[in-house]
């Protein structure tokens, strides 16, 4: 991952298939990396499939930072429940 120090927002990250292929990368849009309170949020991403040539942009209309997640919601059983 490459990351902004200013703002510590992710702007590339690249992920890896087995035997180190290059597979796909996310990308922020500089431009639509935004204060929401205390964080930067980026609001525009693309996540490029290199291998397929395809790509997926993701746009974050809403967000609210300061939601209350239940600590179990990250545990391993729930997250394999699919919830």
């Amino acid at each position: 991952s490459y990351v902004e120090p200013e703002r510590c927002v992710p702007m590339k990250t690249e992920f890896f298939e087995s035997g180190k292929r290059l597979r796909k990368v996310l990308t922020s849009d500089p431009e639509q990396v935004k204060a929401v309170g205390k964080n930067w949020i980026p609001h525009r991403m693309v996540m490029a499939d290199v291998v397929q040539g395809t790509s997926t942009e993701f746009e974050v209309e809403a967000i609210d930072v300061e939601a209350k997640i239940h600590r179990k919601t990250f545990t391993e059983a729930y997250l394999a429940q699919g919830n």
